[in-house]
């Protein structure tokens, strides 16, 4: 019997587990760092667990991939994130699928995902190891690979077995032992980076806490043609929601370069035209409200709070009428619905996804196996592969960690 070796106990490698297990004649061991496994799986879609998208376009579903979408093509058509849900609900988990195609357990509770995974990779005879944070993996001179780590040793790492083939599914990498013994065996590590955060900025508008703004866009820096769409929240320390996700995620590297203070621009009226729609909102109020005060009449979608701070930044009196406004203080209005100045000062709170990871092009993703280290599978976030929120990076887990699955089944 193989003996697998999984190296990261989430999503990906619960996954594989489940579906290589001994009835393929495989034997799986799991390796977690921490007390407790799938801990991202519980927290994910705050603690709902947004399991997956209903999109089933290939190409709609790779573009919201912004690094290495093109990469899941070949994947995804073996084994696609539909398969995946159809593989939770014949194992108990039924599902529900939102509007925005979000796909989220009925019982809305990502615990439900968490025991079904860890239910099946039990049943499939996987062993897991906690707290055993894998610190190497090496080539054993007997064949296969020799997995070195643990925790609270007093002479340092041990080797915990030799393994005929390695899964590594521990998430987003991170500089460090276990990353420099990957390169040891030959691979590249794209640069990483933190991706899919909120945003402590300056200014920041704590009185508009709460407040949102649908269908805004944000551009960072003096980028004209990559711009991040979608609703954004105000909170108490910046700005936060999927058009914040978003930017975070397209410029996660330029927003590391600069230590995370980086300038960029929200345009709160970009699902209405933008400027144009700024230009008809103030023609039409000349028309037909021009004796009204301009505190009591506000472009659609724009709450009353965020409208006030709007004529405090533009140094508008609320009470001017309409009629009065000149063409300089339309102008100033304008500019901060259409381009509100932000400064980054700091992601507020944790990533949720790495950018960046094992260079795609060194995997074979029809079997998810190294071109270089014979024996040695990815699958899951540890690839320079990061999805958006909606379930997209959660569908690169299963289906990646299934082709792998498949692969070491088939493996002679």
């Amino acid at each position: 019997m193989r003996r697998v070796a999984v190296v990261g106990g989430g999503a990906a490698g619960f996954f594989f587990a489940a579906n290589a297990g001994r009835e393929q004649g495989t034997s799986v061991e799991i390796f977690e760092a921490s007390p407790k496994p799938l801990r991202k799986v519980l927290a994910s879609g705050a603690g709902r667990c947004n399991l997956a998208n209903s999109l089933e376009d290939i190409e709609s579903i790779i573009s919201n991939y912004p690094r290495g979408g093109g990469f899941l093509r070949k994947v995804f058509r073996a084994f696609s994130p539909k398969d995946a849900v159809q593989w939770f609900e014949r194992r108990g988990v039924n599902v529900k699928k939102l509007h925005s195609g979000k796909i989220f357990p009925e019982a809305e509770s990502s615990a439900v995902v968490a025991a079904a995974l860890e239910r099946e990779a039990l049943r499939a005879g996987a062993k897991i190891r906690t707290n055993f944070p894998v610190s190497r993996i090496a080539k054993s001179a007997e064949g296969g690979f020799d997995i070195f780590g643990g925790k609270g040793q007093a002479r340092g790492e041990v080797c915990a077995g030799r393994f005929d083939a390695v899964l590594l599914s521990c998430g987003g990498l991170r500089d460090g032992a276990l990353k420099r013994s990957i390169e040891g065996l030959g691979h590249t590590v794209s640069e990483l980076a933190p991706a899919l955060y909120a945003l402590k900025t300056s200014p920041r508008f704590p009185g508009l806490s709460g407040v949102s703004v649908r269908g805004a866009a944000l551009t960072f820096k003096n980028e004209t043609k990559r711009r991040a769409q979608g609703d954004l929240l105000f909170t108490f320390k910046g700005l936060s929601g999927p058009a914040v996700y978003k930017l975070t995620s397209f410029f996660a590297r330029e927003f590391k370069a600069s230590g995370f203070k980086a300038d960029f621009f929200a345009d709160l009226m970009f699902s209405r035209s933008s400027e144009r729609g700024a230009s008809e909102f103030f023609r039409s109020c000349r028309a037909s409200c021009g004796a009204r005060k301009v505190e009591n009449a506000r472009p659609e979608g724009i709450a009353e709070k965020l409208w006030l701070e709007i004529l405090s930044l533009a140094e508008i009196p609320p009470d001017r009428v309409f009629a009065k406004l000149s063409s300089a203080e339309e102008r100033r209005i304008a500019g901060f619905l259409t381009r509100m100045p932000f400064r980054s000062e700091a992601p507020d709170g944790g990533e949720v996804v790495t950018c960046g990871g094992i260079k795609n092009s060194e995997v074979d993703f029809s079997t998810m196996q190294s071109k270089i280290a014979k024996g040695l599978f990815f699958a899951g976030e540890c690839l320079d592969i990061d999805g958006l929120t909606g379930g997209f990076n959660l569908q690169n887990a299963w289906c990646t960690a299934k082709i792998a699955a498949a692969a070491i089944s088939q493996t002679p």
